[in-house]
């Protein structure tokens, strides 16, 4: 199921990068508005909830650091961590999370190779002209995020994932949860990763 979103991901990239550079300045989004469009909300963490994010019990979480890129975040010590820099088509940046007692990649966190912000991609990858496709627009940690679920059926496998997307240094990332593989419930877990992330300075 995993590999059937990355493949569609990737058959997406592949399938428009060449058009990528043919998008005038004149069909973007102005990434400052908070109207994405007629399907999508903003959300914007309040001072109180904001607080409450910064004071979330990290115990025993371990810290993975990218210096390269300028970006840090904490993930469960009962997770393993996988870098596969430059190792999969269309990612110049890959990590795959997993409980350690599943072979499955639970979540992944990536960047694009071919696209430098959310407003490119989303008009290009068809997953998201999908019904089922749904996207908010959060601020956490003043870092601007497009939250994407999606849920559908296909001929392999069910399809159920929740992604983060952010723009940092002209790159764009993707922090994604496959609610399919997961063995325990670690939705929250994963929420507290989100919350973990920070640019750091290099």
């Amino acid at each position: 199921m995993k590999y059937l979103i990355i493949t569609i991901l990737s058959l997406s990239i592949l399938l428009t990068g060449c058009k990528k550079e043919e998008v005038s300045n004149n069909s973007k989004i102005n990434n400052t508005t908070n109207q994405i469009d007629n399907s999508t909300t903003t959300q914007k963490v309040s001072s109180s909830t904001q607080e409450n994010q910064n004071n979330v019990d990290y115990d025993d979480w371990k810290i993975y650091r990218n210096e390269e890129y300028g970006f840090e975040f904490k993930y469960p010590n009962y997770f393993s961590l996988n870098e596969k820099i430059g190792s999969i088509k269309g990612w110049e940046m890959y990590l795959e999370l997993s409980e350690i007692e599943t072979k499955y990649e639970q979540i992944s966190f990536g960047i694009l190779s071919r696209f430098d912000n959310f407003e490119d991609y989303k008009e290009m990858n068809m997953l998201f002209s999908m019904p089922e496709s749904k996207i908010t627009k959060e601020i956490i940690n003043e870092i601007e995020f497009y939250k994407h679920s999606i849920k559908f059926k296909s001929v392999d496998s069910d399809v159920d994932s929740l992604s983060y997307y952010f723009e940092f240094q002209d790159k764009l990332y993707v922090v994604t949860l496959y609610k399919n593989n997961l063995i325990n419930n670690i939705e929250d877990d994963f929420v507290k990763i989100i919350n973990s992330i920070k640019f750091i300075k290099i």
